[in-house]
């Protein structure tokens, strides 16, 4: 084995990482239990389940189609044949290999890490991206001519936090594209076709290995410096890599030409094998037709495909664990996938086929996709009418897997009730319908199951697995101090599950707030809350709260805040707060004394179910607290995050009963808004977003530091929505501002030119939502309505026939 030279050493060691031991697991939790067998129509070449829809499983074939199956229903999503999106954009080299021979292949289909978009890989030069929309949507984004001839392996990476794609061909190339289909690196060093990729990084090294036909590995970093290392992989012919998935342990696999398989793992520190997993029988390289296949999961899980069977080691163990032949039917090297949680396992079959194999929660994964027709099955007539009168335009089932399905069933034990009574289990099921609309639902079967659903510590589980959906925004126009009109606009496309919502906020009409001395504070968990002002005496005003999914419920009044004798400085904020049983709000206000220099800040709080304003913290400092309106406060863990002109961030403790201030990041300052707060996950702290020309800048507090978690670059983004009057080329003529900001910065709302523009930071998508009329002098506010949370559970009556499930 040719080991890296002295001048490459350095690198390699920042690259590598010691394994971490993992304890062994028992044979019941891997997953060999054949749940069902789904026929393609073509030979399945490349499988990959979505990072975070665990049973959505998309597939690339042999027709060169790739296709999106629900795991759970047995059902096919979309399939997309291939075909060229534009011809003429095409090299004559590829315009005259198609000419010859039409017929292509899938080589490799694989998801983004956020699962939004889809990788497709061809036998023939291209590579699609496509735009994934839940649950069976995907939009073309991008056509590249990647490699001359086959391209091998396709991948997503992200140094700098910026998201490409990494390829490989049969021009003995590695390439790296950007999200426009731009190139921006490309790697040569490779004597042979490159078969295989594997992006990677440690801390803040970004780096990609890759694999030759002739078992060369090599390493790069994303610079134009060339290979880092060089050594063979056992057996020197095709071979691929894979991390576990906490990214400290590197296994490969391959097969060599004279019919050797060999699977390793690599000691990182050094370069070498560190132990070699036996269990491989020798195939003759007459016989020769294939090249062994792997995956790995939990870290500490590996399973292979050889000699129509699947085997499975522990990583910590070169003795096989157990092989299988999952009924029968496999291919000589059966190609194979791990879902993320590692509870399923996709196995190719020799009809142009897979099959799917499951653990015990893998099982309960399948089987929660048929709570709404359990639900609906097991409801009374009363019960019925009940969900009905809550959301009657959701009293169908959302999700259903048949209770009669033969192979979910059967490998259920035949029977729904065994697994359902099951707590545990149950509550497994329930946490994953999804949204808080259908978890009332299920809460209404009986119950048992509206205890388990409306369960304080449950409903926080559920919260951080599903966060609350953008359902749309409303826009506030003002003539001086009155309100001209309120609008909503939808956020498109939405779940089904969500249209009854969306028709309901829809057709909620504000109209009546015309031309009133009136403020839309913010909307809150599907409420608005809008305030009335006395013209006689502005110290006074009412908080009206419309509850848009219950407008039966009539307006809930806020009684008025707590009057606080001004001094010198005045400052107050209303604050909602979300609790399990409904909303509450906090009020805050700053009384300051400049002749003495100190400041009072006094918190109350007006609990959903009391009714009367309550004194819940009184803050005294011996300085003078001048606090903004803007950027608004932020509520996060129990702390309040407000913007000081002092160009700082005071923080109100209320657990700890204290004050403190936060320096803004270096090279930030409060502007005309071009910084937002939000909060963040648990108890991380704050977000700031900061834009600056053309780029947007997310930076977290954490501990006592600030962090940089994300910089985007938005030129690219909005050159391509043509925005009249903002030519990006001359940063001055296109300004860009914040106008709101989703909690955990989930996205942002900004103007520019006479535009809306809405980024999911997530997925890094830029759209334009709202163009202003000529009659439209500025942009008004921007308010957006997130879906319900908490969910409001009805109150149940002592009916005998509910406490049946």
């Amino acid at each position: 084995m040719e080991q890296p030279s002295s001048s490459q050493h350095g690198i390699a060691e920042d690259i590598y990482l010691a394994p971490i031991p993992q304890p062994s697991q028992s044979l019941h939790y891997l997953p060999t239990r054949v749940v069902c067998t789904l026929s393609q129509g073509s030979n399945v070449i490349s499988m990959d389940f979505h990072p975070s829809h665990h049973t959505l499983l998309l597939v690339g074939s042999a027709n060169g189609e790739f296709t999106l199956w629900e795991i759970a229903t047995h059902e096919k999503l979309l399939s997309k044949p291939f075909k060229v999106w534009d011809m003429q954009a095409c090299s004559t080299q590829y315009q005259s290999v198609m000419a010859k021979d039409s017929s292509i292949a899938v080589n490799r289909v694989t998801w983004s890490p956020d699962g939004d978009l889809i990788g497709v890989a061809f036998t023939k030069h291209l590579i699609h991206l496509h735009a994934y929309q839940h649950p069976n949507e995907a939009r073309q984004v991008i056509e590249i001519e990647a490699h001359s001839g086959g391209v091998n392996d396709i991948a997503f990476s992200r140094p700098n936090k910026q998201l490409y794609v990494v390829t490989c061909g049969d021009d003995k190339l590695i390439r790296v594209w950007d999200m426009h289909g731009q190139k921006i690196y490309s790697f040569e060093g490779h004597e042979a076709p490159v078969y295989s990729i594997c992006p990677h990084h440690m801390e803040n090294i970004h780096f990609i290995f890759s694999i030759s036909f002739d078992g060369k590995i090599k390493a790069w970093l994303y610079d134009n410096m060339g290979s880092r290392v060089e050594y063979d992989a056992p057996g020197k012919w095709c071979t691929a890599m894979l991390y576990s998935a906490d990214g400290t342990r590197l296994f490969s696999c391959g097969t060599s030409k004279e019919g050797d398989s060999h699977l390793v793992e690599w000691k990182q520190s050094e370069g070498s094998i560190e132990r070699t997993y036996s269990g491989f029988r020798k195939t003759p390289s007459s016989v020769l037709h294939g090249v062994v296949q792997f995956d790995t999961t939990h870290n500490h899980i590996l399973a292979a495909g050889e000699e129509n069977r699947i085997k499975f080691w522990d990583a910590d163990n070169t003795n096989m664990l157990t092989c299988i032949e999952a009924d029968g039917g496999l291919p000589s090297f059966p190609r194979l996938r791990f879902n993320k949680e590692g509870n399923l396992l996709a196995v190719t079959t020799v009809e142009n086929g897979f099959k799917i194999l499951a653990n015990t929660d893998g099982l309960r994964s399948l089987l929660a996709f048929g709570v709404g027709h359990v639900a609906t099955m097991s409801e009374t007539r009363d019960q019925a009418r009940k969900v009905r009168s809550i959301l009657p335009e959701e009293s169908t089932p959302c999700i259903g897997v048949s209770t009669n399905d033969s192979d979910v069933m059967a490998a259920c034990g035949g029977k729904v009730s065994k697994v359902l009574d099951d707590d545990d289990l149950l509550r497994e099921i329930i946490v994953r319908v999804g949204f808080s609309t259908t978890l009332v639902r299920a809460a209404l079967v009986c119950k048992r199951w509206y205890h388990h659903a409306s369960e304080p510590a449950f409903l926080y589980h559920f919260h951080e697995r599903h966060r609350s959906r953008l359902l749309g925004f409303y826009l506030e126009d003002k003539e001086g101090h009155k309100v001209a009109s309120i609008r909503f606009f939808p956020m498109l496309p939405q779940p089904p599950e969500l249209a009854a919502v969306i028709r309901r906020v829809v057709s909620y009409s504000l109209e009546s707030y015309r031309g009133a001395p009136a403020k839309f504070l913010c909307s809150w968990s599907s409420r608005v809350l809008i305030s009335l002002h006395n013209q006689n005496n502005h110290n006074k005003f009412t908080v009206g709260v419309h509850n848009l999914l219950y407008p039966e419920r009539g307006l809930v009044v806020v009684p008025p805040c707590p009057h606080v004798q001004i001094q010198d400085v005045f400052y107050r904020n209303l604050l909602p707060v979300d609790e399990v049983d409904g909303l509450s709000y906090l009020h805050v206000s700053v009384v300051s004394n400049i002749q003495i220099t100190t400041s009072t800040v006094h918190v109350h709080i007006l609990r959903h179910d009391d009714g009367v304003w309550r004194m819940y913290h009184t803050f005294d400092i011996d300085q003078l607290l001048d606090l903004r309106q803007e950027p608004k406060a932020v509520l996060a863990n129990n702390k309040i995050y407000i913007a000081s002109a002092q160009k700082d961030i005071v923080v109100l403790d209320l657990n700890a009963s204290s004050i403190s201030t936060v320096q803004l990041p270096q090279g930030v300052e409060y502007g005309d808004r071009d910084i937002m707060l939000a909060r963040a996950d648990d108890a991380s702290g704050v977000y700031v977003i900061h834009v600056k020309k053309i780029q947007l800048h997310i930076w977290l507090h954490k501990g006592d530091n600030w962090l940089l978690v994300d910089t985007i670059c938005l030129r690219d983004k909005v050159a391509n929505l043509r925005i009249p009057g903002c030519e990006v080329e001359d940063e001055h003529n296109a300004p860009l501002q914040i106008h709101h900001v989703g909690d955990y910065a989930e996205f942002v709302f900004l103007e520019m030119g006479r535009c809306a523009l809405h980024l999911d930071v997530k997925s890094m998508q830029l759209r334009k939502v709202y163009d202003m009329t000529e009659e439209e002098l500025q942009l008004g506010d921007i308010h957006p309505l997130m879906m319900i949370w908490p969910p409001k559970f009805p109150v149940l009556k002592d009916n005998p026939a509910s406490n049946a499930v």
